[in-house]
């Protein structure tokens, strides 16, 4: 399964697709298959060398989409028609 991560360049990538060229005890390291510059997955870095890409439909359902089972669950007090009506709408690729 793909996980799509967008670089500090702006281009996005799967990390299930890089090679990765050293390994340490708290990370590893790679080359961006886009721009070329050594990235690597430590936590807690106030700049990371990419972030993942946020699916704008999982974004969306958030409130609508709540169960590990795969059962929509629409509370009628918290979430109104114009929620739904936008969570339905096509999002235009970037």
């Amino acid at each position: 399964m793909p996980e799509m991560v967008r670089c500090l360049c702006g281009q996005t990538y799967d990390l299930m697709k890089v090679t990765v060229i050293a390994r340490y005890a708290d990370c590893d390291v790679w080359k961006a298959p886009c721009c070329g510059r050594t990235a690597d997955n430590r936590k807690g870095k106030s700049l990371p060398d990419y972030r993942p890409v946020e699916d704008e439909y999982a974004r969306r359902f958030k409130l609508l989409y709540d169960s590990p089972f795969g059962t929509v669950r629409f509370d009628p007090e918290a979430i109104d028609e114009e929620t739904i009506r936008w969570a339905f709408e096509p999002i235009d690729e970037q």
